[in-house]
């Protein structure tokens, strides 16, 4: 398993983690992490959540470029992700 960071920019409506360009591939991952902010903790039960994991479990995988973001325009988002 390999472990990936990107750094998304939000744009003005829906944004991917990943756009696969010309020629490159799209990437099908295990697990992801987002995040609004570095080192937030989020509460047990939910509350004001700063953090998101997917988990796919198993060999199952989810395809970066059918996630996406909502925020405000220029907002980052840290996205750490396992292939």
């Amino acid at each position: 398993m390999a472990t990936h960071h990107v750094t998304v920019t939000l744009g003005s409506g829906a944004t991917p983690i990943l756009t696969p360009s010309a020629g490159q591939s799209s990437k099908n991952v295990l697990e992801v992490q987002i995040d609004s902010d570095y080192g937030a903790s989020i509460p047990a039960g939910g509350g004001t959540a700063n953090r998101l994991v997917i988990r796919t479990g198993g060999s199952r995988q989810i395809n970066l470029a059918t996630i996406y973001l909502f925020g405000t325009a220029s907002q980052k988002c840290h996205v750490l992700y396992h292939t």
